[in-house]
Formats: structure tokens, sequence, C-alpha cells
């Protein structure tokens, strides 16, 4: 582990005059000081915790809150999270108010008046350091992972004049600012036009008891489908190895419209076959649909299978009716007594049937707008991705003293 960190002695990158590397033991305190809190439980104190930090402030706590012993930290201390070490975490502490400032202990402290707070905030989020941090983990993993203290002191930063070191954080601050503005224009972009599907569908199937077009009418759901539950397959009798029928046990197999198989059964109980609308009527995602494989299977338990009497309706019009009726079928499935749904809340639902000639027509319209819609998502979560790597190229460009 230590020979990771100790391999960058001999493969510096070069860096501009003036520069030069320093080991981040340099900036480490000997010895931190720590308070218990509860010892004084009407005191308010600020608070950097690994969650406060991840909703942007630090928490305003009084001591009696607090259940356990926190480090002393001071306006300018750079800190750092041991946890969680692939979620890149530094936080420059400001003191803007009088309240004392306390801290987790799993951060790391860096406290020195050779470096800028920001700047130094900066190359601790650096995809160079990153790299170096990762190799100071041990741990199973996951929440248990933890960077050592001790090897972290060993990593060495590119450390100009505080002069320089100010003017970099200065520019580096501007040029986050508007990366976060961007950001958050192409998010927004992308929320508006993820809701075009379901604002597409609003326009076609109006809420029940609303007038309809001539020749339409209002149908329960069980009057012009079949609606087929699924059931329970011991793990035992499933597999992974193409052996027997496929199994779709839930919203987890589901595609972007289409049910994926990745599991196969001997024993099969019920079936869903190709033209069927699946519903999640149990767990996680109630009310999430996917059309059916476009072969047989069985489906389990936290399925229904619902299957358009062809005489009535297109399989793809009661599949883009259903998809509208999420919040409906959601809200039924929290008002049970044991949450889920049974047949009758899907026979109960009230749609609106028109003439199949109008839901050919209705259907390739909207499989037209669908189809419109998938390419500028596609675009603009191109666009979001392309401004997700811009910290990543300042900070690169900042730390090879490019700006």
């Amino acid at each position: 582990m230590s020979n990771a960190v100790i391999s960058r002695q001999h493969d510096r990158r070069k860096l501009p005059d003036g520069w030069r590397w320093v080991r981040l033991g340099n900036f480490m305190p000997k010895s931190v000081s720590s308070l218990d809190p509860v010892m004084t439980p009407n005191e308010i104190y600020n608070l950097y915790s690994i969650p406060a930090f991840d909703r942007g402030a630090p928490e305003v706590v009084c001591g009696s809150m607090v259940g356990s012993t926190k480090q002393v930290v001071l306006s300018g201390d750079v800190l750092l999270s041991k946890i969680v070490p692939h979620i890149r975490r530094a936080w420059a502490v400001r003191d803007n108010t009088n309240k004392k400032m306390i801290a987790s202990t799993e951060w790391i402290i860096f406290r020195t008046n050779d470096a800028d707070s920001d700047y130094l905030k900066y190359v601790l989020t650096d995809n160079n350091f990153h790299r170096e941090f990762m190799n100071t983990t041990s741990g199973v993993g996951g929440s248990l992972l933890r960077a050592r203290p001790a090897l972290v002191a060993q990593i060495e930063i590119p450390l100009p004049s505080l002069l320089e070191q100010r003017r970099i954080a200065a520019a580096l601050r501007e040029q986050m600012a508007a990366v976060d503005k961007a950001r958050a224009a192409a998010q927004a972009r992308l929320a508006t036009i993820k809701d075009l599907p379901a604002a597409f569908l609003r326009q076609v199937f109006a809420p029940p008891g609303q007038s309809l077009p001539e020749g339409w009418r209002w149908v329960r759901l069980g009057d012009v489908a079949s609606i087929i539950p699924g059931q329970h397959i011991m793990e035992a009798d499933y597999n992974y190895n193409h052996i027997g029928v496929g199994y779709l046990t839930g919203p987890a197999d589901f595609g972007e419209s289409t049910a994926l198989i990745t599991k196969w059964t001997e024993k099969p109980k019920t079936f869903a076959v190709p033209g069927d609308i699946l519903v999640t009527v149990k767990g996680a995602g109630v009310g999430k649909t996917n059309l059916a494989p476009t072969e047989k299977v069985a489906i389990g338990r936290q399925l229904m299978a619902v299957r358009a009497t062809p005489d009535f309706f297109m399989g793809d019009f009661l599949y883009l009716f259903i998809m509208t009726q999420l919040a409906i079928l959601s809200g039924r499935a929290l008002g049970a007594t044991v949450p889920g749904l049974g047949r009758a809340d899907l026979e109960s639902l009230q749609l609106p049937l028109s003439p199949l000639l109008e839901q050919q027509r209705i259907v390739g319209i909207l499989k037209e707008q669908m189809a419109a819609v998938k390419k500028i998502r596609a675009a603009a979560e191109v666009e979001l991705e392309m401004v997700n790597t811009l910290p990543a190229a300042l900070l690169r460009r900042a730390f090879a003293g490019e700006i």
C-alpha cells in the first residue's frame, strides 16, 4: 500500500517554476483539541459532520443534541473525509458566526498558514490526489472503507507561493460557480424533457369522469382485459443458466419499455405472453409497468399481467394508458391495510375506450413523439455529462499552472 504512495517520488510530473512538492503531513496538526458537547448542553455549536457536508452547510446544534466527543476546528482549517473515500468530501471551515466549531472524528484536519484553505480544498478533490488517496484505504469496502491518516500524510501535493495559491483559488471559485450554473441549467432542461412523455399522455387520456370525444366511452379495465396475478417460485426452482422458461420476479427485471429475462425456471406457475402489460403490485415500485418480452414467461407474485381483449383494445394503447396511472396505483397501494395492489384495484380502473382505428392513429402519433423525446433526451444527457467533466478539467489545468 505504501509503495503506491512512495512511487510518486520517482514519477513526479514537472511543476511550473516557483512551485514545489509538499507532503500533506506538514499541514496536519500534531494534536487537535476535543470536547464532549454534552458537558455544555445549552451551548450552541456549528457541527461539521459528514451528513452536514452533503447538505451543504454545518449543522447548528446545542450540546445536548450531540452524542459523542468531537474535534475542535478553527476558521481556515480544511477537512478531508476518511470514510466512504470514493465520495470526494473536502471542506474549508469558515467562521462567520460566534459559535464554537466542532467536527466529527471522521474528518482528517489540515491546519497551516502556508496554504490557502480554498486552494488546499481544491487540491484534495483533484483526480491526481484522489488516485493516491484511494491507495491509503483499508477495510472491506463500502461504508467500512476508511483512509488511513498516516498514509495520507505521505501524499505530496503541488504548492506554489501563497499569493499564487490565492489567485488560483479565486479563479477556480469563479469557474466552478459558472459550472454550477451550467449544470443547473442542463439538469433543468433534462427534467423538462423527462416530463414530456407524461405531458403527451395527459393530452390523450383524460381523468376519469371528464367528457370524451364522440365515439369514446368510459369502461372498467376489468371489463375489457384479463388480469393474471403472478405466483411465487422458490429460489431453488429457478436458475440463471437458460434452463426452462424465462421468469420475471418484479420491476428489477424491467427494461426501458420491455422486460428483460435474467432468470429461468422449469417449474412455471403463471404466465405472461407477448403483448401483455406487466404491472408491479407489491414491494418497491408499485404501479411501475413494462411490456412482456417477445416470448412466453413465468411471472412472480410481485407482478400481474394485464391482457387486452383484442375486440376492445390494442395492447400498445392500453399500455400507454396504464403508464398514466402510476400515481393512482401507488396511492391505492399505500392506502391498503397491507401495502400492495389486488386484482380488484386494477379491474376497477376507469379508462377511455375509443374505436380501434382511433387507437391505432393515437398510438402512431405517441410513438413518434416518444422517439423524438428519446433523441433529445440523449442529447441533453450528453450535455450534462460534458458539464460534469468540467470540474476535473479545470482542476487539472489549475495544478499544472495553466490558469
